[in-house]
């Protein structure tokens, strides 16, 4: 078995790009497990913070199959703002 690695808040910040003070705040939330303490130290497995990854991924929001998408395309004759107008189409 693998041991499992702990990571400080800082390590946990840099592992999703965000400000330490995120951290601290989604750990509040309920968004992140809390931190365990050894001694004065406080740290993160880094294996609950995978399955929290893990998790948001299977939830996440999938594209609808079938939507098709659009290309809008400028050329020099279509000015700009008449892209975002009702008459834009007509």
């Amino acid at each position: 078995m693998k041991p499992t690695k702990l990571l400080t808040v800082r390590e946990v910040a840099d592992m999703f790009s965000v400000a330490v003070s995120s951290v601290w705040r989604w750990v509040k939330e309920g968004v992140l497990p809390e931190p365990i303490k050894i001694g004065s130290r406080t740290r993160w497995l880094e294996d609950e913070l995978l399955i929290v990854i893990d998790q948001r991924k299977a939830v996440r929001k999938k594209p609808p199959s079938g939507k098709k998408r659009f290309r809008v395309r400028l050329n020099k004759t279509t000015p700009v703002a008449a892209l975002g107008s009702k008459e834009a189409g007509k």
